[in-house]
């Protein structure tokens, strides 16, 4: 009988054990599923920000480009319009347009007669006039955006320690 009581004992005491490993390992769940969880959250948070991050870099760079590039397609037609604005204006008109958008005074145009060579007309102009070296710089760079060919020959610059800087360009256009 002892043996039988024995037998009774060690099988509650591994029921007993069962049920405790058991109620231990639902607190074990309940408890750190949770903590498990926040954690995988939060590292997939991070992970989603530094990716948000590296990928917010890729746009700013690609944002840089498309900025750039609408920048020159700007330029490429503002010089479109002003050669289409030039055609329908005579060679004086032109550039007393670009000497007073320059900020460029102009004092004297000379220009030359009309000479064919090789079936193509040019033409000898001189223009004098006086500005800072920014409005020298912009006119100069407005006739080389003209519609016509310029080559421009000759260009002096002087000027006194105050005031404007007095200028004398001697260029050809081809037309």
């Amino acid at each position: 009988m002892t043996n039988k009581k024995q037998n009774v004992q060690i099988q509650w005491y591994y029921i007993t054990l069962t049920i405790l490993f058991i109620a231990l390992g639902c607190v074990f769940v309940y408890v750190h599923t949770p903590l498990t969880v926040d954690s995988v959250k939060k590292c997939m948070a991070m992970y989603n920000n530094a990716k948000l991050a590296k990928n917010s870099e890729y746009y700013d760079r690609e944002t840089e480009k498309v900025t750039s590039d609408i920048q020159i397609l700007d330029s490429v037609l503002t010089v479109i319009r002003n050669r289409q604005n030039a055609d329908s204006k005579t060679v004086m008109e032109m550039l007393y347009t670009y000497a007073d958008s320059a900020g460029l005074r102009a004092s004297k145009v000379n220009i030359g007669d009309v000479i064919e060579k090789n079936h193509l007309r040019t033409m000898a102009i001189q223009i004098k006039g006086s500005g800072a070296y920014e409005a020298i710089g912009r006119f100069t760079e407005a006739l080389e955006n003209a519609v016509q060919s310029v080559r421009v020959r000759t260009m002096n610059i002087s000027g006194e320690n105050s005031g404007d800087l007095k200028v004398s360009i001697d260029f050809e256009v081809t037309e």
